[in-house]
């Protein structure tokens, strides 16, 4: 990590968060960087991190919120998970950045 950065986890490797969240965060590099990412699949989050260089792999939403070398997260699960995937980031203190509405 680099001092001062914002170590941000992504959560779902879906087409949208690697089409707009992994390049729209890589523009970002001076303040922030992708540390990790998880999907519901493992092999979809290897596949994610190794195309675009994400350092940590985590086999599942919940190992990554455990992540303490996470300061935020990017909620950006298949549909209908939202909710329940900003919840348990905010229940464990994390930051997020959400690319839906919530409410």
């Amino acid at each position: 990590m680099t001092p001062g950065k914002i170590r941000i986890g992504i959560i779902g490797a879906g087409r949208i968060a690697e089409m707009v969240h992994v390049s729209s965060l890589r523009l970002c590099r001076d303040w922030c960087e992708i540390s990790a990412v998880a999907s519901r699949t493992e092999e979809k989050a290897k596949a994610v991190a190794e195309r675009w260089g994400i350092p940590r792999v985590h086999p599942d939403y919940e190992s990554l919120l455990a992540d303490s070398e996470g300061d935020a997260v990017l909620v950006c699960p298949s549909s209908g998970l939202t909710y329940v995937v900003a919840k348990a980031a905010i229940a464990a203190s994390k930051h997020i950045l959400c690319e839906e509405p919530l409410g």
